[in-house]
């Protein structure tokens, strides 16, 4: 009988080692996804305060729509993820959403100027067309871009 209760104990003991094991082991796994998820943090708070747009013209279009936007990067970083830039137009009290597409209620891509270095990126002090169309025949009398950073600007049309 005392066997019994020293191999009971042994087995206690391994079964507490190998818990306290995997609780360790969880924990500096925690930590290190914690410390990760805080550094690309970090970096894309860098990247967003390196960004930076400027709304050099907005014209709207004999007749009506579509709203010719031109945007200059005037910030250290290429802006891409197009599909992710927001319009917001204003025509009387609220701002109207439109967001990356084609047709009356979205903004389309109207090519950059000059656009060597990355294509289809909006490089620094190169400048992209947008044509935003609405429907409507009250005329927009403010617009915002917004880049898929957050990073925006705003101008009267």
């Amino acid at each position: 009988m005392g066997s019994a209760s020293l191999v009971a104990s042994a087995i206690a003991l391994i079964l507490l080692l190998i818990t306290a094991y995997v609780i360790v082991g969880g924990t500096l796994s925690t930590a290190e996804i914690i410390a990760f998820a805080q550094h690309e943090q970090a970096a894309q708070q860098e990247i967003r305060m390196r960004t930076s747009i400027e709304i050099v013209s907005a014209t709207l279009t004999a007749g009506a729509s579509p709203l010719v936007v031109e945007v200059r990067n005037v910030g250290q970083e290429p802006v891409s993820g197009f599909d992710n830039m927001e319009a917001y137009l204003v025509f009387a009290d609220e701002p109207v959403l439109h967001p990356y597409g084609s047709g009356a209620g979205y903004w389309a891509y109207g090519g950059i100027i000059p656009d060597s270095i990355h294509p289809h990126q909006l490089d620094p002090d190169e400048v992209l067309t947008m044509s935003v169309a609405y429907s409507g025949v009250t005329a927009p009398v403010w617009v915002q871009v917004t880049t898929d950073r957050g990073v925006y600007d705003s101008a009267y049309v």
